[in-house]
């Protein structure tokens, strides 16, 4: 898997999980938008952040310095046509799929 997808996976897996103390949630995506929910293989999807606010990143993608390559600092553009889009731009996307 390539470096950028595994991050942008790793920055879904903190956004989607929510733990135990979900029901009053104070940590939003954004002040207005608290959640998105989107259709994934027929079911509803609620994709919202982890609302402990004492969680940590893991360790292992906390390191700052690590060999390259494999670690090396990727372009903004990955290729020409491939569109590079932020998180609130991601979560926006599947609305504009339908």
């Amino acid at each position: 898997m390539h470096l950028g997808r595994r991050a942008l996976l790793g920055a879904l897996v903190c956004l989607v999980w929510a733990g135990p103390q979900a029901a009053e949630q104070d940590v939003g995506i954004t002040h207005a938008m608290k959640f998105v929910v989107v259709q994934h293989n027929g079911k509803q999807v609620r994709i919202e952040r982890n609302p402990d606010t004492d969680n940590m990143i893991d360790p292992d993608f906390s390191l700052t310095s690590r060999p390259c390559p494999p670690f090396c600092i990727q372009p903004m553009v990955l290729a020409p046509g491939v569109e590079t889009i932020g998180e609130l731009e991601m979560l926006d996307y599947p609305k504009n799929l339908s």
